[in-house]
């Protein structure tokens, strides 16, 4: 059988048997009426867009969406992407080229992205399902055009990596530009300060 028309369906059997037939081990009549619910999905289908974030965390203005855009982001700066899907996907997947992240499964519904180092860089976005299986795939190239920021750099995180302390800072900086004496550092221990 083939459904051509999205929704749920009945599919109703009626069965007549010589004697008495069991329903698993239950013992019914000679008649057995059987109704069958098929659930027919629409294909995969889904669509994008993307938001600037204000400085003061409220959405601003929407991306351009299409090849070659090149959506000018400033360095340290975040967007909002979201989506809209039929068919009933399970899994939605970003690939954020030169985001922070750069990945992100399976997001509910909205996902914030912080651009830090500057370029040209792509997007793509799959909305799928298993069963039955279907996919949609967009794909963006050159969605954004990273610029330089005068912004202050700032410390978001401190890590550990392997036997060093590593600093995430807000945006990318060119190492043969910074100046030293720009900088100071001081830790904090249990028992005092330590020299840095």
């Amino acid at each position: 059988a083939f459904f051509k028309t999205v929704g749920e369906h009945e599919v109703k059997l009626h069965q007549v048997f010589n004697g008495a037939a069991y329903d698993g081990l239950t013992l019914k009549g000679q008649e057995l009426d059987t109704t069958i619910i098929v659930t027919v999905l629409d294909k995969v289908q889904a669509s994008i867009k993307a938001n600037y974030i204000n400085n003061d965390g409220s959405l601003g203005a929407a991306l351009n969406m299409a090849d070659l855009a090149q959506n000018e982001v400033t360095a340290s700066h975040s967007i909002r992407l979201s989506y809209e899907s039929t068919g009933d996907p399970t899994a939605f997947n970003w690939s954020i080229e030169g985001g922070d992240p750069q990945t992100i499964t399976n997001p509910a519904g909205n996902a914030d992205v912080k651009y830090k180092k500057m370029g040209t860089f792509d997007l793509r976005f799959i909305a799928s399902r298993a069963r039955p299986s279907g996919a949609d795939t967009i794909f963006i190239k050159d969605f954004v055009k990273v610029v330089a920021s005068t912004d202050p750099v700032n410390l978001e995180n401190i890590t550990n990596m392997e036997s060093d302390i590593a600093m995430v800072f807000s945006r990318e900086m060119d190492p043969f530009t910074i100046n030293k004496s720009n900088f100071s550092v001081t830790i904090n221990a249990a028992n005092g300060a330590v020299p840095a």
